[in-house]
């Protein structure tokens, strides 16, 4: 009797723990004065954008734009303005940014100025496009591919298919940072996603410098592969610009490919 008591005891004491209730916890926020940078800039003929804006103060906020900035990215012997919109976002003419060139972000705003630099490397070429069937449509295979990091953007478009109902497009990356880390291999599982027959995928993959890989690497231990036993301990994302500023500025060099799926 004294043995089945001791496991009755144990039980309840578990039950008594395994309990969740909803708290409402304030978070304690903080004006940093922090200036957030945004932007990825590449080898495409195309119009660029750099996003600034300020941290935001509530949980799922939206982040305030920052629109009252002078931004410019030079190369060494010529300097690009960037036109500013009421969205935050800078965006440059259309024009290419080629490899092999250091380029510096400048951005002035209230009598400070905040500065960044990056190179793009080469980038592998894409392998062919795997999926399989699931139930609904298809599903991608993703799988590591080359020897240098990358990360590979799929935009998906099913808009002028059958299956088109409200939304009829989305985006998803994968990552491939060639690193070995332990968050990453046990990290929690993700929803398959599924597309329908006659959807054309879009892909661009993305060069990676060393501290753009450092800076990603952190990003993702912070977001999506956080939730396993081997989470790391939160800090800020390294960054590559100067004090006072947050982000990342990147120079990529992109190849792509469009498929339609029969």
């Amino acid at each position: 009797m004294a043995i089945k008591w001791h496991i009755a005891s144990l039980l309840f004491v578990f039950s008594a723990f395994a309990c969740e209730e909803e708290a409402s916890i304030p978070l304690a926020t903080q004006n940093t004065a922090l200036l957030v940078v945004e932007g990825v800039v590449t080898n495409e003929n195309r119009q660029h954008a750099i996003r600034l804006t300020s941290p935001y103060q509530t949980q799922n906020g939206q982040a305030p734009a920052v629109t009252d900035a002078v931004v410019s990215i030079s190369d060494g012997t010529s300097v690009i303005q960037l036109a500013a919109t009421d969205s935050g976002y800078y965006v440059s003419p259309k024009m290419r940014f080629i490899s092999g060139v250091t380029y510096t972000l400048t951005i002035n705003r209230g009598g400070r100025q905040f500065t960044a630099k990056d190179q793009a490397v080469a980038v592998e070429s894409l392998p062919a496009l795997s999926y399989a069937n699931a139930e609904g449509g298809y599903r991608f295979n993703f799988f590591e591919t080359g020897s240098q990091p990358n990360y590979i953007e799929y935009t998906v478009d099913w808009s002028k298919t059958p299956s088109c109902s409200t939304t009829c497009d989305a985006k998803l990356l994968y990552y491939d940072l060639k690193t070995i880390d332990a968050h990453n291999i046990f990290k929690p599982d993700k929803t398959d996603f599924i597309f329908p027959a006659q959807s054309t995928i879009i892909r661009r993959k993305f060069s990676v410098s060393d501290n753009y890989r450092a800076f990603l690497r952190s990003m993702l231990s912070e977001t999506q592969w956080r939730g396993s036993v081997f989470d790391i301990q939160r800090d800020n994302a390294p960054t590559n610009l100067s004090e006072g500023a947050i982000g990342f500025f990147a120079v990529s060099t992109v190849v792509s490919d469009t498929v339609k799926i029969p």
